[in-house]
């Protein structure tokens, strides 16, 4: 039954001549988070790479819509209060290009970013006692963000992104910035 579903999707996407793009590119964590031992081991322009996959619908001129979903690869985070956690995140986008030229365009638009927090479990000494805490399942999250960058168009073929995303968008104390880069190539 999934790949009818996919079917009848892929033939929707060629019906509307809609473009299909791979995409590489970093996710980096909020910046200025607290962040147990951060500064030492990781800046707010870490390296966290991603891959993705981008469709273009160009709708009218000078506006092109299109979404990505992507996967950020699992690596230690410290934007956690344990270092020894992983997190994983799956994220999809919905954005609005707008050209101004054959070249240069603005982005805006919003995402949702699934985070999924584990571990492997841990052992904490405390004089002369120690605690075990057994690994967990994991505690996932989902983030609305608002997306706000810049684009370079190369012949629509390969595309540059840069965006600045904007996590809790409505409430003044959680609010935190993040961004992105990413390399965009158009398969078909």
């Amino acid at each position: 039954m999934k790949s009818i579903y996919i079917l009848i999707l892929v033939f929707i996407a060629y019906s509307f001549d809609v473009k299909a793009n791979i995409t590489i590119g970093t996710f980096g964590p909020p910046i200025d988070r607290v962040r147990e031992k951060a500064s030492e081991t990781e800046s707010t322009f870490a390296l966290k790479p991603f891959i993705g996959l981008f469709y273009k619908y160009p709708a009218f001129f000078p506006w092109v819509y299109d979404f990505e979903i992507g996967y950020v690869f699992p690596q230690t985070s410290f934007e956690n209060m344990n270092p020894e956690t992983k997190n994983r995140k799956l994220f999809w986008e919905l954005n609005s290009n707008y050209y101004w030229n054959k070249m240069f365009f603005g982005i805006i638009g919003i995402s949702t970013v699934m985070t999924k927090v584990y571990g492997d479990g841990s052992s904490v000494k405390e004089g002369s006692n120690t605690y075990y805490y057994p690994s967990d399942e994991g505690q996932t999250s989902y983030n609305t963000i608002l997306n706000l960058g810049l684009g370079y168009d190369y012949n629509q073929l390969i595309y540059g992104e840069f965006k600045t995303h904007v996590w809790q968008v409505l409430d003044s104390q959680s609010r935190a910035f993040s961004i992105s880069l990413s390399l965009k190539y158009r398969v078909f």
